[in-house]
Formats: C-alpha cells, sequence, structure tokens
C-alpha cells in the first residue's frame, strides 16, 4: 500500500511540473508575440 501511494504523490508531482513548465512555454509565447504584433501591425499600415 505504502509504495502506491508514493507512486501517486510522484505523479502528482510530475504533473505539477509539467504543468508549471507549459505554463511558462506560453507565458514566454505571449511575450514575442506582443513583440512581434507591433511591428506587424507598422507594416500592414505602412504598405
Amino acid at each position: 500500500m505504502r509504495k502506491q501511494g508514493l507512486a501517486n504523490v510522484r505523479s502528482a508531482l510530475v504533473a505539477l511540473w509539467s504543468y508549471s513548465e507549459f505554463t511558462l512555454v506560453v507565458i514566454e509565447w505571449s511575450r514575442v508575440r506582443v513583440h512581434i504584433d507591433p511591428a506587424v501591425c507598422d507594416l500592414a499600415v505602412g504598405s
């Protein structure tokens, strides 16, 4: 029984770590997109 409990804790920690990694990637991607959007708007307005 005890080993199963440890496995559950480990899988919960892995899931939490994966979620936090995913969140960081989304935040970084959003930042990059925010930097690109004004340049795209300027190009669209300029042409």
